[in-house]
């Protein structure tokens, strides 16, 4: 249900700024051997080192598994969307990028798997200035990730798994090849050799999964259906006291992978949050100025990283410089690309649950000259429950219906705020946050530069400090606007 939100005249700090994300480079590929302790043998992975790398200097660890078939370049070169994801995250966080082959194309976290795994985290600490080990990973990586936290949580300290398996026991798939793989990986059948299957099953182990988690599944996946990682996940989030923090990104409609917004946010939860950054004060948005994909001028792409499309035309754009100055008169507000929708929205999950307190949304809005119909937009928060596909609005400020605000200016950016106030007894609070942005009618619309902050709710003794008695007013509103000159 639509409806105007409420602006509070309220003197409070701001808890932190966005993290926002930039799209930087990891340095090149290395491919290191080792001669494993297990049996001798000679075993490799991929190696990324930050661009600037300094050996005084910490970094965190990204240890990217790959999936059934592959070997340890998946993660190094692919550009699917997993791939490019969690190559970008690690760039974006400054971290060293390991891509093991952990034994096999099918090794599925073998006891084999297992020694690699752990000698090559432990050589890597003794190499490098380690901080936090994260792991991650899709399909079979999935579930070695799992795997490995509910065998050796000591080592991780932070999980995000895609399109994993949570227990082996009972597993069925649509494709054929599996599970012999599992059994010929595990040393036989689970009747020959139930303490492998079951070792390796983190459904067994919740009390392993102390650190942040992140599962993300499709409910049409039939490949790895997605019922043993949720549950994990329900459980660890039910009843682990000692686990800080678990995401679940569920699409009811998904099939057997993840796209690379959820894949983005699902591991910026756990990065941030095995940092000690807590995610319900620092919303995490990806790709707020559409500067990702590096397009040449004239160009556009009809998928926006970090954002996923509902409508029927969105697209990041680069404009020619003459197509530009024919459409707007102002500068671009950040950067040189855009998004345009036309009848289409996009939306993020901002990795954090709602709490009392103050989001506030700001971005630029325009139109270009000659359009028809002016103000034809939204923009807002809007939650959903665990899963990601059923969101419902929450609050939307809608520059043509919900106000009486003249609307936006033909070829000018318009710089929009949006205030939610969300009061302790709101049933919102614990629900997953988005950011949505849309254009409803058939006119073009430009956005860029958006970003979400939060802010904290002052005690009642602060907000006596700050106003003295009497003096806390509401102002009713929806909008804050300040073209540009």
């Amino acid at each position: 249900m639509r409806s105007l939100l409420t602006l509070a005249m309220v003197v409070v700090a701001s808890v932190a700024l966005t993290p926002k994300l930039l799209a930087l480079d990891l340095g090149p590929a290395t491919d290191v051997s080792f001669t494993a302790t297990y049996d001798g043998s000679t075993q490799r992975y991929v190696r990324f080192l930050p661009a600037d790398f300094n050996p005084a200097q910490q970094y965190d660890l990204m240890i990217a598994l790959h999936g059934h078939g592959s070997d340890r370049w998946q993660y190094a070169t692919a550009t699917r969307d997993e791939c490019r994801a969690i190559r970008d995250a690690a760039a974006n966080n400054n971290m060293i990028m390991i891509c093991p082959d952990y034994r096999a194309t099918t090794s599925w976290m073998s006891p084999v798997a297992e020694a690699d795994m752990v000698q090559i985290i432990q050589d890597l600490k003794s190499q490098y200035n380690i901080g936090k080990t994260i792991v991650t990973g899709a399909s079979m990586g999935g579930a070695g990730t799992l795997s490995l936290t509910a065998l050796h949580p000591d080592l991780v300290d932070g999980a995000c798994s895609l399109n994993g398996l949570a227990n082996f026991v009972g597993y069925q798939s649509s494709y054929p090849s599996i599970l012999p793989a599992i059994e010929a990986a595990f040393g036989g059948t689970y009747a020959a050799v139930p303490e492998v299957w079951e070792s390796r099953s983190a459904s067994n182990a919740p009390g392993s999964f102390t650190m942040p988690l992140s599962i993300a599944a499709g409910g049409q996946d039939t490949i790895v259906p997605p019922q043993s990682v949720l549950q994990l996940a329900d459980t660890v989030k039910n009843t682990n006291p000692q686990n800080p923090k678990t995401a679940v990104f569920h699409r009811p409609d998904g099939p057997h992978s993840t796209n690379y917004v959820d894949t983005a946010v699902a591991l910026e939860y756990v990065i941030q949050n095995a940092k000690g950054i807590d995610t319900d004060l620092h919303p995490i948005t990806i790709n707020t100025s559409f500067e990702y994909q590096t397009l040449s001028p004239g160009s556009s792409t009809s998928t926006v990283d970090g954002w996923t499309t509902v409508g029927s035309s969105l697209s990041a754009a680069r404009l020619t410089a003459a197509t530009y100055d024919a459409l707007l008169d102002d500068p671009m507000p950040d950067g040189d690309q855009m998004a345009i929708a036309n009848n289409a929205s996009i939306y993020q999950y901002l990795g954090t649950t709602v709490r009392a307190g103050t989001y506030h949304l700001s971005l630029s809005v325009a139109i270009p000259k000659g359009t028809a119909t002016v103000g034809t937009f939204q923009a807002g928060f809007m939650t959903a429950d665990s899963t990601v596909a059923s969101s419902v609005d929450l609050a939307w400020a809608d520059a043509d219906s919900s106000t009486t605000d003249p609307g936006l200016v033909q070829g000018k950016w318009t710089d929009v705020g949006l205030d939610w106030i969300v009061e302790p007894d709101n049933p919102a609070i614990g629900k997953h946050l988005y950011l949505d942005l849309a254009a409803m009618g058939a006119n073009a619309v430009f956005f860029d530069a958006a970003s979400v902050s939060y802010s904290a709710v002052p005690e009642p003794a602060t907000l006596a400090q700050i106003f003295g008695i009497g003096l806390f007013g509401l102002l009713a509103s929806a909008w804050r606007r300040r073209s540009h000159a």
